[in-house]
């Protein structure tokens, strides 16, 4: 019993952790989709492209696959290089 606050505290810091993963993903799933409509104005292609277009540079995964492993900032920077002409 003498460990039952310890193993709480540490419950709370996975909680925690988990909760600011989620949080971060959802986040960059926002910026990713805001950022490609700005490139392409057309909702559809847009969705499509988030769920299937195989991007070789993040080892063919795409847009979608790389958010939900945590590197959708990756992303993010991807489509701003893009936004500003950096990037065919």
């Amino acid at each position: 019993m003498r460990n039952a606050p310890v193993q709480m505290k540490h419950d709370e810091i996975a909680r925690d952790d988990a909760r600011s993963s989620v949080e971060r993903t959802t986040s960059h799933q926002r910026d990713v989709l805001r950022l490609a409509l700005m490139i392409d104005r057309h909702g559809g292609r847009v969705r499509r492209w988030y769920r299937a277009e195989n991007i070789a540079e993040f080892g063919s995964r795409t847009p979608q696959e790389m958010c939900a492993l945590g590197f959708g900032g990756l992303v993010v920077s991807y489509l701003e290089q893009i936004l500003h002409g950096n990037r065919g």
